[in-house]
């Protein structure tokens, strides 16, 4: 059986649940977190060596919220249409504070800075400043320039009219790192300013959404970004994003349930320029959909349009078609669904995952033609919050990392692209025991199938989080964390030319970071913190000849004024 004829199927037997399935009670799936960022080294998600602590989204109204060590971005299993997330323990803040700062050092010359503000200019008018420094004056190895620094400022402003809110955000950041030298040895002349990189980008973004809840009234949201990116060597990017979201809810069927036909709509400039090369491109994307509702379960089905100009312009259709259906008092939730659709390869987002990438890269677009997901989400278990689910996709051009050794002494990343099938398998968890103890992980097994390529380089074959939290007493807090990777497959180019390439393999071991933290708080707006990363002392790498850094202490301190 194809895969077409099993997404088909699980859709037609899901459908056919909701048909027969007797009527419960709807759940409510309106639960709020504001989590404080930590802004520290953290193991999250291949990017420890070169930590880039993110901070939520600036919030107008006064939050509840929990602090804590440990930041990471799950990868949530269906990112389709997530109905029920996990749920989180929230404590209720006694004091409203406009300002938040955290400032601290560690052990290896680290020091780390974040502040936050925000206050109402007027009954319809809020604004929001943040400031964020991280960085480390000490090399993880003694041979070899590993110092980085991460700053951030940004500015948001959000607008309330009777009818609308515009909420709009400007950001700076300046990142530098520095590429190894694989001639270190041999070589003692180079000087260091030849091998250090340096990252600006200048973001701009502006989303106006409708505020009217009133029946037959099109709800819809615009949105328009704009962002630059430009390195030390010649590499610019500027991609205009503009986008609209638009749904109108209608009574046209006699049936007791909330129907709506929707359109999310987008239009993406590129523009993109280094030394050797300059081009333009542009994507266009269209996902109509019917969206049914009931007490028990959600349908959505529609197709995703997408055009692209590059050198060879493509136009393609995909389904785009999810159902969930919600059993039990809503404590078990089966999902399925099928979609498809291209994406840009940008620089941007490149630098975001691996800041050694080479400043000449060949950007492409990736296109997964086909992507079916399926699993259950369960809080039938008093405390426990469980989804476990499979994912099986038909990627063209995924792009993979290959250490590029022909650029003479500089150990920077270029890209290779293959055809891949790529199926996971994914667990998130999360055991609230009490209020004073709670436990949350993620399991990902990926298994490529690979077209050309020997293997999928720089891809792990498993990603395992856990993190465990303790409030000790109304004061003390605690946490522990753990990540773990499986074995990577690692290429290196040692020539190239436009018809082929020639190589050397090798393995990356896998490995395991824990990491513990606690808070002390010694009042209500006052409160120090200490931080152990790398239990372990495990010098293990993300990326070759890249490893980490070891044993680290931070302390500090957190104030809300």
């Amino acid at each position: 059986m194809n895969h077409y004829k099993l997404a088909a199927l699980s859709l037609t037997l899901l459908f056919l649940s909701v048909l027969f399935q007797e009527k419960i009670a709807a759940q409510t799936h309106n639960e709020h977190v504001t989590i404080e960022g930590t802004f520290r080294p953290q193991v999250k998600n291949f990017d420890k060596i070169n930590a880039k602590p993110e901070n939520t989204s600036i919030q107008f109204e006064p939050q509840s919220f929990q602090i804590r060590l440990l930041d990471r971005n799950y990868n949530k299993l269906s990112k389709l249409e997530t109905i029920s997330p996990l749920r989180l323990q929230l404590r209720e803040n006694k004091i409203i504070t406009k300002n938040f700062l955290m400032a601290g050092f560690g052990t290896r010359l680290s020091p780390v800075f974040l502040y936050r503000h925000h206050s109402n200019l007027s009954d319809a008018t809020s604004i929001g400043v943040g400031i964020k420094h991280f960085s480390t004056w000490t090399d993880a190895l003694d041979d070899q320039n590993s110092t980085f620094m991460n700053n951030k400022f940004d500015v948001e402003i959000g607008n309330n009219f009777s009818t609308h809110n515009l909420n709009t955000k400007l950001e700076y950041k300046y990142d530098s790192y520095y590429y190894n030298d694989l001639r270190q040895n041999t070589i003692q002349s180079v000087a260091s300013d030849t091998l250090k990189q340096n990252y600006q980008n200048i973001g701009l973004q502006s989303v106006l959404s409708s505020s009217n809840t009133d029946f037959g009234y099109l709800q819809h949201e615009i949105g328009l970004k704009f962002n630059y990116l430009f390195d030390k060597f010649g590499a610019k990017e500027t991609n205009i994003r503009l986008d609209a979201k638009l749904i109108d809810v209608f009574d046209w069927f006699n049936y007791n349930g909330d129907q709506a036909l929707g359109a999310d709509l987008a239009f993406d400039y590129f523009d993109n320029k280094n030394k050797r090369e300059s081009n333009n491109e542009m994507l266009f994307h269209a996902s109509p959909y019917l969206r049914l509702q009931g007490d028990f379960y959600r349908l959505k089905i529609g197709l995703t349009f997408n055009y692209k100009t590059e050198k060879d312009p493509h136009f393609r259709i995909y389904p785009a078609i999810i159902g969930n259906l919600f059993v039990f008092d809503n404590d078990l939730e089966f999902y399925a669904g099928v979609d498809g659709g291209m994406r840009r390869i940008c620089y941007t987002s490149l630098v975001g995952e691996n800041p050694f990438v080479s400043s000449v890269l060949p950007l492409t677009f990736e296109n997964t033609t086909f992507r079916f997901e399926g699993g259950v989400r369960s809080s039938a278990i008093q405390n426990v919050d469980l989804q476990a689910g499979i994912r099986f996709s038909t990627i063209n051009n995924m792009p993979f990392y290959v250490a590029d050794a022909t650029t003479g002494f500089k150990n920077s990343m270029t890209l290779l692209y293959d055809n891949v099938k790529l199926f996971n398998f994914l667990v998130d968890f999360a055991w609230h025991h009490s209020s004073k103890f709670n436990v949350e992980g993620s399991f990902k097994l990926n298994n490529y199938s690979m077209d050309k390529l020997e293997n999928p380089w720089y891809k792990p074959n498993y990603e395992l989080t856990l993190e465990a939290f303790y409030n000790i007493n109304d004061r003390l807090k605690a946490n522990l964390g753990m990540v773990s990777n499986g074995k990577k497959n690692v290429l290196y180019l040692t020539s190239i030319d436009e018809k082929s390439y020639d190589y050397e393999t090798k393995s990356i071991k896998a490995w395991i970071d824990l990491q513990v933290g606690a808070d002390y708080n010694i009042n209500e707006l006052f409160s120090v913190y200490a931080q152990c990363t790398n239990l372990l002392n495990k010098k293990y790498e993300l990326f070759d000849n890249y490893p980490v850094y070891g044993i680290q202490l931070f302390g500090g301190i957190k104030v809300r004024f």
